[in-house]
């Protein structure tokens, strides 16, 4: 009991002694600069339907389609750099210089977002609500169709992968 007393006692003082010091002032300004900086849109795979981030489908040997999901309320211009970003990687993954994007979309999309199942018991039974779905959650979302080429192709809309990926990448510090 009395170890309990004395380690309570010197934790507290150790935190009252370092809470009005530089260490104290520099470590809250890390941990709030962390959690400002969660808060936007990562550059990633999205790893579910509706999730931020990118997913890309292969509609032939050398035509895709990209959709970047940025996060709720979601910076617009970001989602079309980040999809942008991501039609270069894939041009350059799969052996292209060039891609050109004759098709593309973007926006403030609205997805269905199903709220989470709540179980429970009801006089010791078991009882499943189920989640409603909402619509209310808008997220900005750009999505191009894309066309690989080894050549410079003569045609509107053309980008070089590798310029596009290092033009990108330094606009946002990835």
């Amino acid at each position: 009991m009395r170890f309990g007393i004395v380690f309570e006692f010197k934790f507290f003082s150790f935190i009252s002694y370092y809470s009005n010091s530089k260490i104290m002032k520099y470590f809250s300004l890390i941990v709030i600069t962390i959690l400002i900086s969660s808060c936007g849109s990562k550059y990633g795979k999205a790893y579910r339907y509706n999730s931020a981030g990118y997913k890309e489908k292969r509609m032939s040997y050398n035509m895709f389609e990209v959709t970047y999901n940025g996060s709720f309320y979601g910076d617009l211009t970001k989602a079309i750099d980040f999809c942008l970003l991501r039609c270069a990687e894939i041009t350059i993954e799969r052996g292209f210089t060039y891609f050109t994007v004759p098709h593309q979309e973007s926006g403030m999309w609205s997805y269905l977002t199903k709220n989470p199942d709540l179980y429970g018991t009801v006089g010791g039974s078991p009882v499943v609500l189920e989640g409603a779905y909402t619509t209310d959650t808008p997220r900005a979302v750009a999505q191009n169709l894309i066309v690989c080429y080894n050549k410079k192709p003569d045609r509107p809309l053309t980008y070089n992968a590798s310029t596009t990926i290092k033009n990108i990448k330094s606009r946002y510090n990835l």
